[in-house]
């Protein structure tokens, strides 16, 4: 499952910063929804982050 971090944690010792895109296995996703710290990351959050890349790749 893939989910954003909204809360720096750290999962299976590895360090996960606010902002980041992680494909976890589905309990450990879960866990991390339900404590707060992810949130599902969905079609609607790539579309976003897509555009974001594509305007940072223009110049002004």
């Amino acid at each position: 499952m893939k989910i954003k971090i909204e809360k720096s944690c750290k999962s299976g010792g590895v360090g996960l910063k606010v902002g980041q895109v992680h494909d976890l296995s589905d309990r450990i996703a879960q866990k991390l929804i339900e404590r707060g710290y992810a949130k599902a990351y969905t079609a609607k959050d790539a579309l976003a982050a897509e555009k974001e890349s594509k305007d940072a790749d223009q110049p002004e």
